[in-house]
């Protein structure tokens, strides 16, 4: 008789491993460049989660690593798996999960469901990118979906100070106070009860973070450098606006499009033009 081939599993013993060493490694060098604070996480204990958390820097998915210790499976873009031999050997150490953007792409959430069940904790940044301006980003309803088919508890993460350390825009980090830690869990029980509209505010409300709310000092040279990158300044009246704005009413100008609507801070914005000819 021929043998079965058995289905090959998603997760494997040496992510864990791999993940521990990883962590004796990187958590010197973490605390050198970061000088970022952990709290401990209680309630891990062993147990699996689906983790979301802001993003603010680029080694953020190392801290949510450390605070869970074991093997995590993040949810990242496909364009991770085109970098020749360092997506195979990514693959081949921790196993992300390849998820197409701007797509409702059921193969990602198939593998989601698939480490689920293996046992596995799940990590995804629902925005999608580190922040451009110190707060949470946009991030679509579709991760309402997503958390109710894993039924993990839901462990909401903040990474505050990151963006004061490491903007986005700027080439060079800062000294300051940085922090990480696991706000708030949500049970499956809680949130089954709970309708995609009323789950995806409280998702949107644990989630939020906002750096020019937080009195903390950042020091370092050259500050302003690169500002450019995020910040654009009208060479004709002075105005200084959001570089994402300013895209927004040159499409707007050369579509000849009088009333246009944009995100900005998670609201629907209205700017009006007058259509050029």
């Amino acid at each position: 008789m021929e043998k079965k081939n058995k289905k090959t599993k998603w997760t494997k013993k040496r992510h864990a491993f791999i993940t521990a060493l990883a962590h004796v490694v990187l958590y010197p060098i973490i605390k050198l460049k970061y000088h970022i604070k952990f709290k401990k996480f209680k309630e891990r204990k062993g147990r699996q989660f689906f983790v979301i958390s802001n993003h603010q820097t680029s080694f953020d998915q190392f801290f949510i690593a450390i605070l869970f210790k074991g093997p995590v499976y993040y949810i990242a873009s496909e364009d991770l798996f085109s970098k020749g031999f360092i997506s195979k050997l990514l693959k081949f150490a921790v196993a992300p999960i390849p998820i197409k953007k701007q797509t409702n792409d059921v193969g990602a959430v198939l593998n989601c469901i698939k480490v689920a069940k293996e046992g596995g904790t799940i990590a995804l940044f629902p925005e999608g990118n580190r922040t451009f301006s110190g707060k949470t980003e946009y991030f679509k309803s579709s991760i309402v979906s997503l958390t109710k088919m894993l039924k993990l508890p839901l462990a909401i993460m903040h990474i505050e100070g990151g963006y004061g350390i490491e903007p986005r825009w700027a080439r060079s980090t800062r000294k300051g106070k940085m922090t990480a830690y696991v706000k708030r869990v949500v049970e499956y029980e809680e949130y089954s009860k709970l309708s995609n509209d009323e789950l995806f505010e409280l998702i949107k409300s644990e989630l939020d973070v906002n750096e020019a709310k937080v009195d903390t000092k950042f020091t370092g040279k050259n500050l302003a450098n690169y500002l450019e990158r995020v910040m654009y300044v009208c060479p004709e009246c002075g105005t200084v606006i959001n570089r994402d704005l300013n895209a927004a009413i040159n499409l707007a100008n050369y579509e000849h499009i009088k009333d246009k609507y944009i995100q900005e801070d998670n609201k629907t914005v209205k700017i009006t033009i007058k259509a050029t000819k």
